[in-house]
Protein backbone atom coordinates (compact mmCIF):
# COMPACT_ATOMS: atom_id res chain seq x y z
CA UNK A 1 0.00 0.00 0.00
CA UNK A 2 1.31 3.40 -1.05
CA UNK A 3 1.40 6.47 1.11
CA UNK A 4 -1.53 8.10 -1.07
CA UNK A 5 -3.36 4.96 -0.45
CA UNK A 6 -3.47 4.63 3.02
CA UNK A 7 -3.82 8.91 3.49
CA UNK A 8 -7.18 8.01 1.04
CA UNK A 9 -8.04 5.21 3.19
CA UNK A 10 -7.55 6.83 6.72
CA UNK A 11 -9.58 9.84 5.10
CA UNK A 12 -12.51 7.60 3.99
CA UNK A 13 -12.86 6.30 7.15
CA UNK A 14 -12.48 9.40 9.08
CA UNK A 15 -14.54 11.34 7.07
CA UNK A 16 -17.79 8.24 7.86
CA UNK A 17 -17.22 8.67 11.79
CA UNK A 18 -17.82 12.48 11.58
CA UNK A 19 -20.75 12.00 9.42
CA UNK A 20 -21.74 8.87 11.27
CA UNK A 21 -21.74 11.13 14.46
CA UNK A 22 -23.05 14.49 12.98
CA UNK A 23 -25.91 12.30 10.94
CA UNK A 24 -25.14 14.27 7.97
CA UNK A 25 -26.25 13.46 4.72
CA UNK A 26 -23.41 14.16 2.67
CA UNK A 27 -23.61 15.80 -1.18
CA UNK A 28 -21.37 13.92 -3.15
CA UNK A 29 -19.82 15.43 -6.22
CA UNK A 30 -20.02 13.19 -9.72
CA UNK A 31 -17.73 10.62 -9.35
CA UNK A 32 -17.30 10.67 -5.50
CA UNK A 33 -17.81 8.18 -3.47
CA UNK A 34 -19.96 7.98 0.58
CA UNK A 35 -17.29 8.00 3.40
CA UNK A 36 -17.34 4.25 4.89
CA UNK A 37 -19.57 4.43 8.01
CA UNK A 38 -17.73 3.04 11.14
CA UNK A 39 -17.56 -0.83 12.40
CA UNK A 40 -19.42 -1.67 15.30
CA UNK A 41 -16.45 -1.46 17.60
CA UNK A 42 -15.98 2.32 16.50
CA UNK A 43 -19.68 3.10 17.49
CA UNK A 44 -19.26 1.16 21.09
CA UNK A 45 -15.91 3.41 21.22
CA UNK A 46 -17.70 6.76 20.49
CA UNK A 47 -20.66 5.63 22.99
CA UNK A 48 -18.24 4.48 25.80
CA UNK A 49 -16.64 8.06 25.36
CA UNK A 50 -19.34 10.17 25.76
CA UNK A 51 -18.95 11.34 22.50
CA UNK A 52 -22.81 9.92 21.16
CA UNK A 53 -26.07 8.29 22.35
CA UNK A 54 -27.21 5.80 19.83
CA UNK A 55 -30.60 4.62 18.92
CA UNK A 56 -31.92 1.88 16.53
CA UNK A 57 -30.21 -1.64 15.98
CA UNK A 58 -27.26 -2.23 13.90
CA UNK A 59 -30.03 -4.58 11.38
CA UNK A 60 -31.97 -1.51 11.10
CA UNK A 61 -29.89 1.22 11.22
CA UNK A 62 -28.38 2.96 14.19
CA UNK A 63 -28.50 7.12 14.48
CA UNK A 64 -26.29 8.76 16.64
CA UNK A 65 -26.93 12.00 18.39
CA UNK A 66 -23.66 13.37 19.02
CA UNK A 67 -23.18 14.85 22.83
CA UNK A 68 -21.87 17.97 23.95
CA UNK A 69 -18.45 16.10 24.56
CA UNK A 70 -18.93 14.85 20.79
CA UNK A 71 -19.58 18.31 19.10
CA UNK A 72 -16.06 19.91 20.80
CA UNK A 73 -14.68 16.42 19.41
CA UNK A 74 -15.96 17.48 15.94
CA UNK A 75 -14.76 20.86 15.69
CA UNK A 76 -11.02 19.72 16.72
CA UNK A 77 -8.40 20.02 13.95
CA UNK A 78 -7.74 16.31 12.56
CA UNK A 79 -4.69 15.88 13.63
CA UNK A 80 -5.54 16.63 17.43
Amino acid sequence: MTISELDDYSHDRWEGILGFMVNSSEVLLEGEEPATPPSQFVIKLLQGGGLIDVSGTASRGQTATVTREGFAFVLQDINT
